[in-house]
């Protein structure tokens, strides 16, 4: 087996490791926060239209959100834990095949992997059910739609089959549905000429643009935008909240400037590949950032969308540096090796922290007079800093962790200060 076989294969052990670790979190993890209010707060007290129609006009529209009674409450575990890993599978899978990024491009494989565990915010998107409804499932089935619109001609009839589909990816959430349909209406009106569209892929499209209008049509997601929830970062400064948050936007933001000062043909060439729609929704989806004034979740559009258009930037216009192949090969492979440990190391400590939120609850529930008993992990400095935040501390420990439980129970529960 040859060096660049053997990188390719290693690549895929870091999506494995960290679809095993989405699995086996979803698989064993109480209750808590979002899930827990869901699933024990409100499905079994209301009809499940009730209970729908609720999330509709008191949340947002949200796939995830609007359908979670069957993730949550309907499906057994073991079946949402297995679509939930599913769904990290898929990302990676659309990842690649949107980019064009071809099997003997193993290095630069390995390396927009490393890339999307670095700077896509993990941190918050794994502790809960509900939040990977709401942002990696509409990530990966955002990221499908694109591929299938950009990389196929979709003249056949059969293609129609995935206007669902196209229509879910829409309003998976909103960040995700009126960006990518922007970023498709800029990709159709610049290379209309070059790539005339088919009726079908019309269709699908229309699709798309039905989903964005559906995220976007619950009342409470205008009231929350004009009276957003508390956040611990709500008095920072706006560059606090975009710079952690949004860097990969601000850094196409850069680009598009550098290219329109020194080499407009260049941004033109790019501008006629998918660099285009997949910048206006890296850029776009920033609004989002703004709006919510929130760090971390609401980035997964700019920093993953905006990886992708760095990809095929890269792809189309190689960098001038010439980097020996068995170099590259090396590099990738040890970085594959690296992220593939960590998630390892993830699976290890976010067991730890399952079973004590599932001591803690026991604990609670036997005798809620008193003060459930330590160790408690706190914080994320309470963890190994090689976890890079991707395993969440005790939710019951947060002001909404603790608001959810006493109102499920109907009792206050005691947890001891740091």
């Amino acid at each position: 087996m040859t060096l660049k076989k053997f990188t390719g294969y290693v690549a895929l052990l870091p999506i494995i490791v960290a679809a095993l670790a989405v699995f086996l979190h979803v698989l064993h993890q109480p209750l808590t926060c979002d899930d827990a209010y869901y699933a024990e707060g409100l499905y079994p007290h209301y009809t499940l239209r009730r209970a729908v129609a609720g999330v509709w006009h008191f949340c947002n529209a949200r796939f995830g959100d609007l359908t979670n009674y069957i993730w949550l409450y309907a499906l057994p575990r073991w079946v949402t834990a297995t679509l939930c890993a599913g769904m990290i599978l898929l990302m990676f899978y659309a990842f690649r095949r949107l980019c064009g990024i071809g099997r003997g491009q193993t290095a630069f494989w390995s390396l927009c992997i490393a890339v999307i565990f670095t700077v896509c915010p993990w941190w918050d998107s794994f502790s809960l059910i509900v939040i990977q409804l709401n942002y990696t499932w509409a990530i990966a089935l955002a990221a499908t739609t694109l591929w299938l619109l950009f990389r196929k001609e979709m003249r056949s009839p059969w293609w129609l089959m995935y206007a669902p589909v196209a229509c879910i990816s829409g309003f998976g959430h909103e960040i995700v549905g009126i960006p990518m349909l922007l970023g498709v209406i800029a990709w159709c009106l610049w290379t209309i000429k070059a790539t005339p569209v088919t009726p079908v892929k019309k269709a699908v499209i229309a699709a798309v643009a039905l989903g964005a209008v559906i995220s976007v049509s619950s009342p409470y997601s205008y009231h929350r935008m004009s009276s957003p929830l508390p956040t611990p970062h709500m008095e920072d400064p706006l560059w606090a909240i975009i710079l952690p948050t949004s860097f990969i936007g601000l850094l196409l933001i850069a680009d598009i400037i550098w290219f329109a000062i020194s080499d407009r043909d260049k941004l033109r060439s790019l501008c006629r590949s998918l660099w285009l729609p997949l910048t206006v929704m890296a850029v776009a989806s920033m609004v989002f950032v703004v709006v919510s004034n929130t760090r971390g979740r609401t980035g997964w559009v700019t920093q993953f969308f905006g990886v992708a258009a760095l990809a095929v930037q890269l792809l189309k216009y190689p960098p001038r540096l010439r980097i020996p192949e068995k170099v590259r090969l090396l590099g990738g492979l040890m970085l594959s090796l690296l992220f593939a440990a960590q998630w390892g190391a993830v699976i290890y400590w976010q067991r730890i922290i399952d079973l004590e939120i599932t001591r803690c609850l026991n604990e609670y529930r036997a005798n809620p007079t008193e003060p459930v008993s330590g160790p408690i992990h706190y914080t994320h400095s309470d963890l190994p800093p090689y976890l890079m935040y991707k395993v969440d501390p005790n939710p019951l420990h947060t002001p909404w962790g603790k608001e959810v439980t006493e109102r499920i129970y109907g009792r206050p529960i005691l947890i001891p200060e740091k």
